[in-house]
């Protein structure tokens, strides 16, 4: 199937074509690319989105637009930075149609205990005073677990650059949650 045309490729036409993740050794399908990286994806939006069905939502747009990206495409570095950064430019439109609606997150106790939610509660209420960089760069390191180089490729900003902002970030989220939790360094109790 040539790009431009209007019908969408089907499960076998997908597997059949180059795969965007060719690697020396491997390539990867769409299916593959859901199996490895949805739960990387899912724990990035889900920790910057409240609502568990708009999480639920963006996560399916992030996975969407990433299967339409894969007939674009030629060569992606590393596909989970790749799904991180579509996911981010997802979950910022999401929260700007949020912020036109000014839509209160809903309270969702059956999946959590009081203490968890009090401390999501917490940590979303404070990221949401934070500059977007900087609560984006901490979601990224702390929730995703990304290096910071890792970081620096899905925000766009050189590794020095990214890890300046992410100190900033630290000494905002500090000072922001001051009153809401003991942040004294835990390396003396170790």
């Amino acid at each position: 199937m040539e790009l431009g045309t209007s019908r969408p490729l089907s499960g076998s036409e997908m597997k059949s074509g180059p795969s965007v993740w060719e690697d020396k050794a491997s390539s990867m399908d769409p299916y593959e690319l859901q199996r490895l990286y949805l739960d990387d994806v899912w724990r990035y939006v889900s920790s910057r989105i409240d609502h568990q069905e708009d999480a639920e939502d963006v996560t399916m747009e992030v996975m969407s637009a990433a299967f339409r990206r894969l007939r674009e495409q030629t060569v992606v570095a590393d596909p989970r930075l790749w799904l991180l950064t579509i996911a981010k430019n997802k979950v910022a439109d999401c929260l700007r149609r949020k912020y036109r609606r000014r839509e209160a997150p809903l309270v969702d106790a059956d999946h959590m205990d009081g203490t968890d939610h009090f401390k999501r509660f917490t940590v979303n209420a404070i990221l949401d005073q934070m500059t977007e960089d900087h609560s984006q760069a901490l979601v990224l390191k702390y929730v995703n677990g990304l290096t910071t180089e890792e970081v620096a490729a899905v925000i766009g900003r050189s590794t020095d650059a990214t890890n300046s902002l992410l100190q900033r970030a630290r000494s905002e989220f500090r000072v922001l949650g001051a009153d809401s939790f003991d942040l004294t360094d835990r390396e003396d109790e170790v």
